[in-house]
């Protein structure tokens, strides 16, 4: 196995041991840290780069959907801040390719 790959896997396996362990003590209520799921698109983002078009959509759709995922928000305001988060970055010149042959990973910068 790729050190790369052990590393990711030792590290989603200790993040469900912790989420598991702090649940089953007491720690927090059963299900409130599963709500945090967005923020792995927040760390998809920073790891493909801040300075990057990719990079700045995955921070930006992960930091909309957190607040419906863990309760401030209704699932309507989430939506209507994705709306206008997608609207900026068509305003910027960014795209997801849709058709035909996409950049890496499937969105073009222009």
């Amino acid at each position: 196995m790729h050190r790369r790959r052990r590393t990711v896997i030792g590290v989603l396996l200790i993040a469900a041991g912790v989420v598991m362990l702090g649940e089953q003590t007491g720690w927090w209520e059963p299900g409130a840290v599963w709500g945090l799921w967005p923020l792995a698109l927040v760390a998809a983002g920073i790891r493909r780069g801040t300075s990057s078009a990719p990079g700045m959509l995955w921070i930006a759709c992960g930091a909309a959907l957190l607040p419906w995922t863990t309760g401030l928000w209704s699932f309507a305001a989430t939506l209507s801040l994705l709306l206008v988060l997608y609207g900026i970055a068509l305003l910027r010149g960014w795209s997801c390719a849709c058709h035909g042959a996409a950049g890496r990973n499937g969105i073009h910068v222009r």
